[in-house]
């Protein structure tokens, strides 16, 4: 068993120059890592006996290159994806699940038989598999910012024209906050 999680981890090619062929379970949830190079250490060459892998709330994007890497752990049984980018995609879980027909859990979550059935024949449909995500907001209310169609001054000239815009932004953290595993 190797945990690393919360180490800050921001690269894979340090752990693998001496990988542990024996190594059951490799915990690296909630580090700095998703990107293409980390994904080529991700595989059986390097973890053959790997049972059980963490990569919770990193920045994994794309499903496919990352399950290209996991098909060829032999062993892998438990996986947890859950916090990274990839989860908001239409096909997650789907894609991974059927990939991955030897996985028994994902996400904490037990995959029964019938998981991998109602997602079977997605993994052979990968042109159709869309690894973006979209996600839409919708405001009910602000506070603090004036209505202008509620202050309009009849008395006020036609012109100039006054306009308000507003800037909203969103920003979707890359790690969770401090002493929040989930």
């Amino acid at each position: 068993v190797l945990e690393l999680y919360a180490n800050q981890v921001s690269s894979l090619k340090g752990l693998s120059s001496q990988p542990l062929p024996c190594l059951q379970h490799l915990g690296l949830g909630c580090n700095r890592l998703g990107s293409p190079a980390d994904i080529q250490y991700l595989t059986g060459t390097l973890w053959p006996q790997l049972v059980s892998l963490d990569l919770s709330w990193s920045g994994f994007q794309g499903q496919r290159a990352l399950v290209d890497a996991l098909v060829t752990l032999p062993c892998l049984r438990t996986l947890v994806l859950e916090g990274n980018p990839l989860t908001f995609t239409p096909s997650y879980p789907g894609f991974i699940l059927d990939s991955l027909p030897r996985l028994l859990y994902l996400d904490a979550t037990r995959v029964t038989p019938d998981d991998h059935h109602r997602f079977e024949g997605l993994a052979k449909m990968r042109d159709w598999i869309v690894d973006q995500a979209m996600a839409t907001v919708t405001v009910r209310r602000i506070r603090g910012v004036p209505d202008p169609l509620l202050t309009v001054d009849e008395s006020a000239p036609e012109f100039p024209v006054v306009s308000y815009s507003y800037f909203v932004n969103y920003e979707f953290l890359s790690q969770p906050p401090p002493g929040n595993k989930a």
